[in-house]
């Protein structure tokens, strides 16, 4: 299989990512001198089968623009991952948190007296979850008509992005202002996970001793 011209992810692997074959699904990699081995694997070793090869990339066209330098671009790639990265953890805990309310919503169901007594609580928590949902995803009602909406988490990454995976070019204004917007809005969302962390201990908490059963992985 011939080389599709990219790099290795270099994203964070997932708990349950899979082999991909050894593909490469990075960035482009920008015009230079590469060198390739092949290996031989068998019983868990592997040995080269012949003397490394050295080619030559090169650009299909010449660019209006000369390209960012290598430096700028190597900046830009350890930030946009390392945002990448961090949107990653962030929507784990995020999903995991509202997994937690919603079995908060079945507990307080289950109390057996004092009925209404944390619905102030679980409401002020689910409008907290529809708010982040607009800012990680956008408002789906508008998308569903094809309404124009404030761009999300997601579209502001996307746009980063195009700096990376469609040319070698490198990192321009609007890549780089939709990177910082990315890192500031998740700085935000972090913050509110957090609070929305706090309300979910206090109200399981209120729930146990209204009488409510244990929840699991919450005691």
């Amino acid at each position: 299989e011939a080389w599709n011209l990219r790099y290795s992810s270099a994203y964070a692997i997932g708990e349950n990512e899979k082999d991909n074959g050894n593909k490469s699904d990075g960035f482009l990699a920008p015009a230079g001198t590469y060198s390739a081995t092949l290996y031989r694997r068998m019983d868990g070793e592997a040995s080269p089968l012949d003397e490394p090869i050295v080619f030559e990339v090169e650009s299909l066209y010449k660019s209006t623009l000369a390209g960012k330098s290598k430096e700028e671009k190597d900046t830009f790639e350890k930030e946009y991952i390392a945002t990448v990265d961090q949107r990653g953890d962030l929507l784990r805990t995020y999903r995991e948190q509202k997994r937690k309310v919603e079995t908060l919503r079945v507990a307080a169901q289950r109390l057996p007296a004092s009925f209404g007594e944390v619905d102030a609580d679980l409401l002020q928590m689910q409008d907290a979850i529809l708010a982040m949902d607009k800012m990680l995803y956008g408002n789906k009602a508008k998308a569903a008509i094809g309404e124009k909406d404030m761009p999300s988490l997601n579209d502001r990454v996307w746009a980063a992005a195009g700096a990376l995976y469609g040319s070698t070019y490198g990192p321009t204004g609007n890549a780089k202002a939709s990177l910082a917007i990315a890192k500031s809005m998740l700085t935000d969302i972090e913050q509110q996970v957090a609070i929305l962390d706090t309300q979910i201990n206090v109200a399981y908490q209120k729930l146990i001793q209204l009488g409510a059963p244990e929840i699991r992985g919450m005691e």
